[in-house]
């Protein structure tokens, strides 16, 4: 006798897991005789039943924040950065939901790289006067992922598909792919949505038009007869509908984290300190990995545009970012790859990077100081003295405005200034240095050439033993500064210095 058992409908809310386990058939093989096949059949019969009457065990609620509507719309209008009307509507609604609560995994790692990718979208949006707002796209386009690639072929941190990307001047070949290089896509993109913002005259359509194009938008203008995006969406693809909203989201959730109980998930101290350098030779991999000592993983990571470990020769320049620590030892090593330029061949700034993994050595590099904040101090000049970001204060400091008050402890991060080298002083006979009689039409041109000092001093030397610029030479020598080695020297620059030159320094004479 074979019996076959199926799941029953008619059973309580409350017995729907037990009975999606029964609502496959299974069988029963007769070994018994037909009076045991009754009595097996009631037994699990009225197993069924007590499992069914059986509440299933409480589970703890699920913690979800805070999001009632009133209190996400009086967030939203203070929004510090507004590109677009901060409207609050169901599609916000939803694309908040899945920031916060949803993916809030995804969440913390898109806030750890906007400590490092931000203030690259700033500088380039501040150069071109732009409104701060336009870098929280990214996040929706890429999770500011440089590697992210969509199902049609966009491409980089902005998304750029093969065909814009070479309207906008990105070079897209076997060798590089500038949708990938975060400097050269942003001032592209930025230089994109400039345009777009021109033709249609508000934010919100422009950032339709970057999703769908602009002749998207112009048809859907045109049949809803009106300019506001929220009047004539529906006249526009779904996916450019959610595009605003979604654009609301990630500034909400870039601004409002905290709120939310979200971690960022942050990268090493040391590499988000890192240098940008525009080269014009090629360069491979490998050899920058021996000359710098950092790992080719590293490298990898922090240039996503080169594609075969190679940057190429390029008269207009090629961008590579190393850590700063090591931008010295490349420094110098393409002044020695062309000897001819004597005025040093890389152009640098400091330009943070996002790096996915790194070296647990390179974070030793870093000493954790502490900056007493005086009257009148800001974090924008702080970040110029100490070399960081703006981002980078406010993170190390856990700070969710950029107010400060005098007597206010930041912590900075730096790297520990290198020992103080042996010198030797080779003593020389005093030097009259007489002074120069500057035409008045001149003279209020900055020329330290012309800013000789009228009196007798005492100098002496120090001997370059490897190429270095003056500013460096300047930094090892207590009480000296860059201008001084200028002035005394003869310069117009911060020069780089060849091994053997000998440069004039003012010998400290002690007071009686």
């Amino acid at each position: 006798m074979l019996i076959t058992f199926f799941g029953f409908s008619c059973f309580s809310a409350n017995s729907v897991s037990n009975l999606a386990a029964l609502t496959e058939p299974f069988t029963i093989m007769e070994t018994v005789p037909s009076r045991s096949c009754f009595t097996t059949f009631f037994c699990l019969f009225f197993l069924f039943i007590s499992n069914a009457a059986t509440p299933p065990k409480d589970t703890p609620k699920a913690t979800h924040p805070d999001l009632s509507a009133d209190l996400v719309k009086e967030r939203l209008k203070s929004i510090e950065h507004k590109l677009v009307e901060s409207k609050y509507n169901a599609a916000v609604a939803a694309n908040i939901h899945k920031y916060i609560v949803r993916y809030k995994k995804g969440a913390e790692r898109i806030l750890g790289r906007t400590v490092l990718y931000f203030p690259i979208f700033e500088d380039y949006i501040k150069k071109y006067d732009l409104p701060e707002g336009l870098k929280y796209l990214p996040i929706i386009e890429s999770s500011l992922n440089p590697h992210a690639v969509s199902r049609r072929g966009a491409g980089g941190l902005w998304q750029f598909m093969p065909a814009t990307a070479r309207e906008v001047g990105l070079k897209i070949n076997a060798q590089v792919d500038e949708r990938c290089d975060p400097h050269k896509s942003t001032e592209a993109a930025v230089q994109y949505l400039a345009l777009q913002h021109q033709r249609f005259g508000n934010w919100a359509l422009a950032l339709a038009a970057y999703n769908s194009g602009s002749g998207t938008v112009t048809r859907a203008v045109k049949r809803a007869r009106n300019s506001d995006f929220w009047k004539m969406q529906r006249y526009l693809p779904s996916e450019t509908r959610n595009y605003v909203p979604a654009y609301i989201a990630a500034a909400y959730m870039a601004e409002f984290f905290e709120e939310h109980e979200i971690v960022p998930n942050y990268p090493d101290v040391d590499l988000q300190v890192t240098e940008t350098a525009l080269v014009y030779d090629q360069y491979t991999f490998e050899e920058i990995v021996q000359q710098t000592g950092i790992t080719l993983d590293v490298l990898k990571l922090l240039n996503p545009a080169y594609r075969k470990g190679i940057i190429p020769a390029n008269e207009a320049g090629n961008y590579i970012i190393l850590p700063r620590r090591v931008m010295a030892a490349f420094s110098a090593y393409v002044d020695a790859h062309r000897p001819d330029s004597g005025e040093g061949t890389l152009k640098t700034s400091v330009l943070p990077i996002f790096v996915l993994q790194s070296s647990g050595s390179l974070n030793r590099e870093m000493l954790q100081t502490t900056h007493l904040v005086e009257a009148g101090e800001t974090l924008e000049g702080l970040s110029k003295e100490f070399n960081c970001s703006v981002r980078q204060l406010k993170m190390w400091n856990n700070l969710k405005t950029s107010d400060l008050a005098a007597g206010q402890k930041l912590v900075v991060f730096r790297r520990p200034a290198p020992p103080k080298p042996v010198i030797k002083m080779e003593k020389m006979e005093p030097v009259i240095v007489i002074p120069i009689v500057v035409p008045s039409e001149i003279t209020a041109v900055p020329s330290f050439k012309a800013q000789k000092v009228a009196s007798r001093e005492e100098y002496a030397f120090y001997t370059v033993s490897r190429k270095e610029r003056l500013s460096d030479i300047a930094r090892k020598l207590p009480g000296v500064t860059t201008p001084d080695l200028m002035q005394i020297n003869e310069l117009n620059d911060d020069v780089i210095c060849k091994p053997g030159q000998r440069i004039r320094i003012k010998k400290l004479v002690p007071k009686k």
